[in-house]
């Protein structure tokens, strides 16, 4: 038994190793809109596992400032969450100030999705998001350019040696 759980950690980690093509997904936005791996074809698509955290509170405002520097030149970007945190920190919302400091946090400028939303789990143990904030960014062609954590200089190299 334990054999078998390990050779199936040991293949999923290697299907996210740096040059790996990353696992199909078809998930439910926030939004309604059903997003498959496919549907980000040509683009850059970073990944982004984020919930209540220092890490991911620390780097959300850089990708948000990333994702409007290169969005136009096609980066994308889909965020995946176990919840809607508004609803778990509705305090968020309190007063004009809280939520001027949090709202690209809670609501940043593209697709989000909720692990617990129904179908969307699998997502979530195919590209083994364990750790927050885990960030995984694909190229057009559909390898994998960068998997890391709280790394954003080591994402940003990673996006630009590939989009130059």
């Amino acid at each position: 038994h334990f054999g078998k759980k390990a050779e199936e950690m040991i293949q999923k980690k290697q299907r996210l190793e740096i040059g790996s093509i990353p696992p199909d997904f078809n998930v439910i936005t926030n939004t309604g809109i059903e997003r498959k791996l496919s549907s980000y074809k040509d683009k850059h698509l970073l990944i982004y596992y984020w919930g209540m955290c220092p890490g991911a509170l620390q780097i959300s405002p850089k990708l948000v400032e990333f994702y409007n520097t290169y969005n136009a030149q096609g980066l994308e970007v889909l965020s995946v969450t176990k919840e809607d945190i508004l609803k778990s920190y509705p305090q968020l919302k309190a007063t004009p100030e809280t939520w001027e400091k949090y709202k690209d946090f809670v609501n940043p400028p593209w697709d989000v999705v909720f692990e617990t939303d129904a179908g969307n789990a699998k997502i979530a143990d195919d590209y083994n998001f364990h750790v927050l904030p885990t960030v995984i960014l694909i190229s057009p062609e559909g390898k994998i350019l960068f998997h890391g954590y709280n790394d954003y200089k080591g994402l940003e190299n990673s996006f630009l040696d590939n989009f130059n």
